[in-house]
């Protein structure tokens, strides 16, 4: 059973961007960066931010990036199924094997930086981190200079945020 996988060029600034957190749905600013087949998510902890932190819950931050890329139709599948594939393969076997199939995609041709602005986070002047997956999904943080991950992307303006819009975004109180 083969998947033909596509994706389009696309863009977007999402806050907040939602994820599984540990006790409640997490939130964070995502931005999304789709040219060429290369896939950026730069994902930046807010400040005033209460629930599961970015760092504590990457793996479903990402999960969630890819879901979201499924709903928005940026990524498609076509099922390349045999005569037997058809026949024999249960619907759930073959819905988990496509969403494998378009996770590993998605991974393969994507770069995830996390991002703790000044005063946010451990570091004082704030934080950059490309994050890396290794085959069995635990992720692995490698820290950097900005301006090393902007040479290493080359787009100078992938990785400006407005942190006033940031400071701004606020949790809605529970009522």
């Amino acid at each position: 059973m083969n998947f033909s996988i596509n994706l389009k060029d696309y863009q977007e600034d999402i806050l907040p961007f939602r994820f599984r957190g540990f006790w409640s749905e997490g939130a964070c600013f995502l931005r999304i960066r789709i040219k060429e087949e290369k896939i950026l998510f730069f994902c930046v902890q807010l400040p005033n931010y209460t629930g599961t932190s970015v760092t504590n819950a990457i793996e479903n931050v990402f999960e969630a990036a890819v879901d979201y890329l499924l709903e928005k139709n940026i990524v498609t599948v076509n099922e390349e199924l045999g005569f037997l594939d058809k026949i024999f393969t249960k619907k759930e076997k073959l819905e988990k094997n496509r969403y494998a199939s378009v996770f590993n995609y998605v991974l393969s041709k994507s770069i995830l930086i996390e991002h703790y602005p000044p005063g946010v986070g451990l570091a004082e002047d704030g934080s950059y981190a490309k994050v890396n997956f290794g085959s069995s999904g635990e992720p692995a943080w490698s820290y950097t200079k900005k301006e090393k991950i902007v040479n290493h992307i080359g787009c100078k303006d992938a990785l400006s945020i407005d942190y006033e819009v940031l400071q701004k975004w606020q949790e809605p109180t529970a009522s």
